[in-house]
């Protein structure tokens, strides 16, 4: 990973265990959650609670790790936001994207945060900035001044912003404009930036993140793609950015392509360039994605009523928890998938979840159900769970 800020944590820890490799290091705070237990961090000072933070919550297979990694991150937040030191930008935008990287919200970190940055906002950079959007749509934060600035450095500096960059800005953009928080005529702007970018460069790289979010931009944009093959795409003659189309559509093409070949562990990447012309690398992820205890609770009840399922069954390019009898898709949404705050009180639903439901609600053929931790949680008993359930697959 090339961030200086994670790298010196993660070398810092790997100092402070005496373990070199990043893998085992994580999986050592996996199996030992007690490093971020309340007495082990009463002990620690700000700054070896502000590395663990780093570490953590940056760590790209943390997606795989379940509730625990949010429950440490959780332990150490407590304890920090007693401390309240003055941070570097860098500093300040790593800790603020451990907060949206597991969702977790505290209005007292997260004041902290955005009035040191803005004390300092002639000093940060573009790439920074975005990461603070990106953090501030995480967590469903209301701003106008952070989505302003970084929209006038978009416009002003798009010389800087190679496609990549400006796909993961416009994807969370026009998710804002479905939710109703951004103005639509800002990302007709960003299109049109976007379109002259792909005229200008003929060859991509389409690296596994670029290729989802690429492909969820074109969801929110051409919704009518979600049920075509996306070997023949067309868009809706009466879509309002139709006239971006014919730009867009072949990287669509190749990223579904490279999508429907990617196994829930593995990582595709492409490159089209002249050293090594479509070449691909794949990489198994190395901490597995284990089934969760709420994932367990509801396949116990499958299992009880004798229900055909598959479970992680992929459909178009989202991963079911369980497909039902062919016909029900059931997503058994836990604490990873909404902001909470520093005592798990639900706030909303992640921005992220809630574009895939709207995605899938398009797949008009499936009767999608959403489960919900936070209100399964409160039938305490089995007879409360069966019922419910049964209600939910129309069972009675």
């Amino acid at each position: 990973m090339n961030n200086p800020v994670f790298n010196a944590a993660k070398i810092a820890l790997s100092k402070q265990m005496k373990i070199a490799d990043s893998i085992e290091l994580y999986k050592y705070f996996l199996n030992f959650p007690s490093l971020c237990s309340i007495d082990q961090l009463k002990q620690d000072t700000h700054q070896e609670i502000l590395q663990k933070l780093i570490f953590l919550g940056g760590f790209h297979e943390r997606r795989n790790c379940g509730i625990i990694i949010k429950d440490m991150v959780t332990n150490c937040l407590r304890q920090f936001r007693n401390f309240e030191p003055d941070l570097d930008i860098p500093n300040l935008v790593q800790l603020f994207l451990t907060l949206s990287n597991v969702l977790l919200y505290d209005e007292k970190l997260i004041n902290f945060i955005l009035n040191q940055l803005k004390n300092k906002q002639d000093q940060i950079q573009i790439k920074q900035l975005q990461s603070i959007s990106h953090c501030l749509y995480k967590l469903g934060i209301k701003d106008e001044f952070w989505p302003d600035l970084m929209h006038q450095k978009v416009v002003s500096y798009t010389q800087v912003f190679g496609i990549q960059d400006l796909v993961q800005h416009i994807h969370i953009v026009s998710n804002q404009v479905l939710l109703n928080d951004f103005q639509e005529e800002k990302l007709i702007q960003l299109l049109e930036l976007l379109q002259q970018k792909f005229v200008n460069q003929k060859k991509h790289i389409f690296l596994s993140k670029f290729q989802f979010q690429y492909t969820q931009l074109m969801f929110n944009l051409y919704p009518e793609l979600i049920k075509q093959n996306y070997d023949h795409p067309k868009c809706d003659q009466n879509n309002k950015y139709k006239i971006f189309f014919d730009y867009f559509y072949k990287d669509y093409q190749i990223c579904r392509m490279l999508l429907d070949r990617k196994d829930s562990n593995i990582t595709i990447d492409y490159f089209e360039n002249d050293n090594f012309p479509n070449l691909i690398r794949t990489k198994d992820d190395l901490i597995e994605k284990k089934k969760t205890s709420f994932e367990q609770n509801i396949e116990q009840l499958l299992k009880r009523f004798n229900l055909q399922y598959q479970y992680q069954h992929k459909l178009s390019i989202y991963e079911i928890d369980f497909f039902v009898e062919n016909k029900f898709l059931i997503n058994c949404n836990g604490p990873t998938h909404f902001v909470q705050n520093l005592d798990k009180k639900v706030i909303r639903k992640s921005p992220n979840c809630l574009m895939q439901q709207r995605h899938l609600k398009q797949l008009d053929n499936y009767q999608i159900i959403d489960i919900d931790f936070h209100i399964w949680d409160k039938y305490d008993t089995t007879d409360k769970y069966t019922r419910e359930f049964k209600k939910l697959l129309n069972l009675i």
